[in-house]
């Protein structure tokens, strides 16, 4: 195509390539000749026909895929089938990841959901949406090669939600460490949060300090103190 036609998703854009006039014509051609066409003949084809036949494929590209999408409940991603801008059906693919910091607590269900994202992408593969590159020429990759960008995009999917837990870790390890380095300036400091816990580490994990940014935040406290 000498248009851009899809919007883009991040890891991977899935689509319908979109069908040649020409070819679903002489298709249709080829069935009346043959005899599976009995209720048209070739004198009865009109281009109003065949536009109409290319828009029954892809309305049964959309149930197709609708069902697909539907038999996956997914929290994390979304999977919208879209229109193109000028013809055929793409696959939209959103993330609802949690901020960097709730990623590291919700992390075992993100990657949990993950393979599910792969499988429903593989079986949209299989039945007829194949990878592209969105661009003034599109480029459409067959079911092969679709099913190793599939993958390709799940590992960099992986990588990133890796990425940013380890990114919301060290800012927390950082924080954890200047805050220990500023009780350890402060021997008043020391002394208070030692007497504090004394008597209520327990209440003080259950209640304040219950996950690592909590745990943080009240070293802070206990550090800046005056």
């Amino acid at each position: 195509m000498g248009t851009i036609n899809y919007m883009t998703s991040k890891y991977i854009t899935l689509a319908v390539k979109p069908y040649d006039f020409e070819d679903i014509r002489q298709g249709i051609i080829d069935g009346i000749l043959s005899g599976s066409c009995e209720h048209l003949t070739i004198e009865e084809l009109t281009d109003d026909f065949v536009n109409e036949t290319i828009s029954s494929y892809y309305d049964d590209d959309r149930d197709n895929a609708t069902a697909i999408i539907d038999r996956y409940n997914m929290n994390y991603f979304d999977i919208h089938i879209e229109h193109g801008y000028y013809e055929g059906l793409s696959i939209k693919i959103d993330d609802n990841l949690p901020d960097r910091y709730d990623i590291m607590y919700e992390y075992a269900d993100i990657f949990a959901e993950v393979p599910k994202l792969r499988e429903c992408l593989k079986e949209l593969a299989g039945v007829g949406f194949c990878a592209c590159s969105p661009s003034w020429c599109t480029t459409y990759y067959n079911y092969t090669e679709t099913l190793g960008m599939i993958d390709e995009a799940i590992k960099s999917l992986k990588d990133d939600v890796k990425n940013v837990m380890v990114e919301a870790q060290s800012i927390l390890a950082h924080d954890f460490v200047e805050s220990i380095k500023t009780l350890a300036e402060n021997q008043d400091n020391l002394d208070n949060i030692e007497c504090y816990l004394s008597n209520h580490f327990a209440i003080w994990v259950e209640k304040f300090a219950y996950n690592p940014m909590c745990l943080c935040d009240e070293l802070k406290r206990f550090a800046h103190i005056s």
